[in-house]
């Protein structure tokens, strides 16, 4: 390792500088090769010394105003978006614990070129940064083998495989880099964080990964083999072809055209989460439901850092009528609440230390049906345990606000990256950085010891009761009526008090 210049098993490669003045980072590392409908081949090998100055090419995906989460600027290639932005300080020692990131975006958005979650100032704490790519939509997990044939078995679950092959990558190269192949942690956000849990589940994965850190996800997003079937068939009505083995050589603009229609066709009429694109149940790579998977004794050993953020559906009300929203609500609550509505609406006015009103129900009400109860499922699943630890993210400065801890609202808290989340010109909170600092610290510890510890301050686990959360919230809020409490036993109580759990 000299001179910003790396070999691995492919050929050599080279780093340009990071965010960080003590990091270097690698852009556009291929780990593998797609090939359409199933598990991707080993990656490509290459002469002389592969350097490039931006992240590498994104998973084929709509471009859908207010959706798309890529950048103006950024690529798409189908046969080359299976690539890594790696970063390292810039004298690694070995033996460095690794962080494996994977994105979210419901699927079908998203890519590792994101600035709030640029790696540099986690690996300037002396961590191996990896982020990757996985197929997206229906590249990554239509079922093909019923309309096709048994070559296409795991066309459902190729991202599943994708990650995978990231995984294997990086236990056969990361010490290459100074990294530590027994020490390697996968942090997924949102879609992201549903994919980490499956990926930890899978037998495939077996001996990749040591830690799980579960942003805003869950261990129930697969789809049974019928369901994922269901989605094809109106896959293929939608890309207008008459022999399904027309889409091994059909067009991307059809593909993401066919795709954006059954999205929206599925879509709920409640604002609910629309997501027909995910991995299929009964593959090699998901022979069963993640969440049976994490109840085994087999994944004990993996240490799991798993939370929400306190309204991660703030906004979703915004759009619509008084109407609507009670419409929604008594939708919603008659397969949840069933007849816990009047005290679910009293316990979100104990949080909001106000009544709540019509937004304030629903969008507590997606909240706990998209993240938290499954969140909650999945952590009592691991109770009690010694290695397996919750939060609840509160929000900044402006606790008092739903958009202060709306989805997605802690990523760059978990990276230390404030200053590109914040607008231009607008000052940092001083509370607001203390919280990012103690976040990414925090995740820090978690990569390298399995325990999330960030100055004197030890994150209690689960325990052997009903599990308790961490509460992130920045010190000094104007408005944080949860600071010296667990928010979700309240809300738990609830729950609990109904049949649907």
């Amino acid at each position: 390792m000299t001179d910003g210049v790396v070999e691995i098993r492919q050929g050599q490669i080279g780093s340009v500088p990071a965010r960080h003045p003590s990091v270097e980072v690698f852009f556009d590392v291929p780990f593998a090769v797609p090939l359409r409908f199933r598990p991707p081949r080993n990656a490509p090998t290459w002469s002389g010394v592969r350097r490039r100055a931006r992240p590498g090419p994104a998973a084929p995906q709509p471009v859908v105003e207010g959706v798309t989460l890529l950048s103006p600027s950024a690529t798409m290639a189908e046969e080359l978006c299976l690539n890594a932005t790696i970063w390292r300080p810039r004298s690694p020692a070995n033996g460095l614990p690794v962080l494996v990131f994977v994105h979210g975006g419901a699927n079908q958005y998203g890519s590792h070129a994101g600035a709030v979650t640029d790696g540099s100032r986690l690996a300037a704490h002396g961590l191996v940064v990896i982020s990757v790519q996985y197929r997206l939509g229906a590249l990554g997990f239509l079922a093909l083998d019923r309309a096709i044939d048994a070559r296409f078995t795991e066309s459902g679950a190729v991202a599943v495989h994708d990650l995978v092959a990231g995984l294997s990558w990086v236990k056969k190269n990361v010490e290459q880099f100074g990294g530590d192949p027994g020490r390697v942690t996968l942090f997924g956000q949102s879609a992201g964080a549903a994919l980490a849990a499956t990926v930890a589940a899978s037998p495939l994965a077996e001996g990749l990964l040591h830690r799980v850190v579960m942003s805003s996800g869950t261990a129930e997003r697969a789809l049974t083999s019928d369901d994922a079937h269901s989605v094809t068939e109106s896959f293929l009505r939608a890309a207008r072809v008459s022999d399904p083995e027309d889409l091994l050589c059909l067009s991307l603009e059809r593909i993401l055209d066919a795709q954006t229609t059954v999205t929206a066709q599925r879509t709920p009429s409640v604002p609910t989460l629309s997501m027909p694109f995910q991995p299929v149940l009964g593959t090699r790579a998901v022979p069963i439901r993640p969440l049976d998977s994490w109840r085994s004794e087999a994944l004990a050993p993996i240490s799991l850092l798993a939370g929400t953020n306190l309204t991660e559906a703030a906004g979703s009300a915004d759009t619509l009528s008084a109407h609507q929203r009670k419409t929604a609500i008594d939708a919603l609550a008659a397969g949840a609440l069933e007849g816990c509505g009047e005290a679910y609406s009293a316990a979100i006015a104990g949080l909001l230390g106000r009544p709540a009103n019509e937004h304030d129900v629903l969008d507590h009400l997606l909240t706990d049906m998209r993240y938290r109860r499954p969140t909650d499922r999945l952590l009592r699943a691991r109770r009690p345990s010694r290695n397996t630890y919750g939060y609840v993210f509160v929000g900044g400065p402006r606790a008092g606000d739903p958009a202060a801890s709306a989805h997605a609202s802690e990523l760059p808290y978990f990276f230390d990256n404030l200053d590109v989340a914040i607008a231009d010109g607008v000052a940092i909170p001083d509370e607001a950085q203390t919280l990012a600092e103690h976040m990414s610290r925090a995740l820090v510890s978690f990569v390298r010891s399995g325990t999330p510890l960030a100055g004197n301050v030890k994150w209690d686990d689960i325990g052997s009761e009903l599990p308790q959360l961490h509460v992130l919230s920045a010190p000094g809020a104007d408005r944080d009526p949860l600071r010296d409490g667990d928010p979700w036993r309240i809300l738990r109580q609830t729950w609990s008090s109904s049949a649907a759990r």
